[in-house]
């Protein structure tokens, strides 16, 4: 049996499916790189579909892994208007832009396009390069030509068997995950490493990315610590997770008359507060940078742990 890659476009509210193409009549077997399967029980994955993305005009890039090609489909017809690279292609690729076993292939808003080239692909497939990459190229649509705009390799020569990506971050910078080889890059636009991450995991990462991201985890996690100090106090908060917290502030005093006794800037993981005197008790107020209060801890009696 032969194995069918079918591409959808579905809607999210709904549920339908918008747009549907499949590989099985649009793409010979016959473009493959990948052996027949031995047992005649497992499936042939000729195609081995692994990106979709639509285009600025509306149409559909994807990728095929055992194809070892890009493909742009019409999304009203479902004909393939272009094939690159591959046994079949429609362009001339441009010197440094060999690729094989690709993933991820996308369009950047400046109109340029990315992928990640494994060059391997595994013991089933022929190896064709000696490094992995992740490229960034131009495509001249009349003329059929590729022109690679800059590629980035590891540091240690890595080669990915499977899987990875390559993604263009709004300042320019470029992130890579390395697929199988459980390693993520972040390079400058000049193309140096600013970021290197490996992780020992038995599992693999099939793509990386790189993400602002806001940690809101509940006021019911703020820690704090007190302890007498001389002729002063000390308080350690901490909010574990939180990444919104600019200025700490805290209220001091006896119970049910507590008063602003000072603030400072947050501190890392733990921010120290001085405090005149031995309050019986305190309260940590967690304020944003715009100084809106985005927290409230537990009320902590001087000498205590509270969290």
């Amino acid at each position: 049996p032969v194995m069918d890659n079918v591409a959808q476009e579905i809607d999210l509210k709904t549920g339908l499916v918008m747009w549907e193409w499949h590989s099985i009549g649009n793409v010979r077997i016959n473009e493959t790189y990948m052996k027949i399967p031995r047992r005649i029980t497992r499936p042939f994955d000729y195609f081995h579909l692994n990106s979709i993305e639509r285009d600025k005009d509306g149409n559909m890039l994807l990728s095929a892994r055992h194809a070892r090609a890009l493909y742009k489909v019409n999304r009203l017809t479902g004909k393939i208007m272009w094939r690159m690279a591959g046994k079949k292609s429609d362009f001339k690729i441009g010197k440094g832009m060999y690729f094989a076993y690709q993933h991820d292939f996308r369009r950047e808003p400046d109109g340029t396009y990315s992928l990640f080239d494994n060059g391997a692909g595994g013991p089933a497939l022929p190896r064709v390069s000696k490094r992995s990459k992740g490229i960034i190229f131009r495509i001249n649509q009349k003329k059929r030509t590729t022109t690679l705009v800059q590629s980035f390799y590891h540091p240690e020569g890595i080669l990915s068997n499977s899987q990875g990506n390559t993604q263009v971050l709004p300042d320019g910078n470029v992130f890579v995950g390395w697929g199988d080889k459980k390693t993520c890059t972040e390079y400058n636009r000049r193309g140096n490493v600013l970021f290197d991450l490996w992780y020992s995991a038995q599992q693999v990462s099939y793509r990386c990315y790189s993400d602002p991201w806001v940690g809101t985890p509940p006021a019911s996690q703020i820690a704090v610590r007190s302890m007498a100090a001389g002729d002063h106090s000390r308080v350690w908060v901490s909010w574990n997770g939180d990444t919104r917290v600019a200025t700490w502030r805290v209220l001091a005093g006896n119970p049910g008359r507590l008063a602003y006794a000072g603030q400072t800037r947050r501190d890392g993981f733990e921010t120290t507060l001085p405090v005149d005197g031995h309050p019986a008790q305190f309260r940590l107020i967690g304020l944003d940078a715009s100084g809106k209060v985005i927290g409230r801890s537990k009320l902590n009696k001087l000498g205590q742990l509270t969290n």
